[in-house]
């Protein structure tokens, strides 16, 4: 049988972000951090709306297309998602 109801906690990249601010010291439950954003047909946070996501509790995101061998240590942690 397949739910078409999408689980609670699917979506990787807010799983990531919330290990993240758990790193920190400053843990945010998923609910919380997707508190006032609109989800996607899946039930995840569309990708365009991550910085702000992450703008709003104080850190900081920005995609770009670099290798991850190119980044400098400051800027890490860093979630790397997987594209096809």
């Amino acid at each position: 049988m397949q739910e078409d109801v999408p689980k609670q906690n699917d979506d990787a990249l807010l799983t990531c972000i919330a290990l993240i601010t758990n790193l920190f010291g400053q843990p945010i439950h998923l609910s919380a951090l997707k508190s006032g954003f609109a989800l996607d047909e899946q039930g995840r946070i569309p990708p365009e709306a991550i910085p702000e996501l992450v703008r709003r509790h104080h850190m900081m995101a920005a995609w770009s297309r670099h290798l991850p061998s190119s980044m400098p240590n400051y800027a890490l942690p860093a979630v790397v998602p997987f594209i096809d």
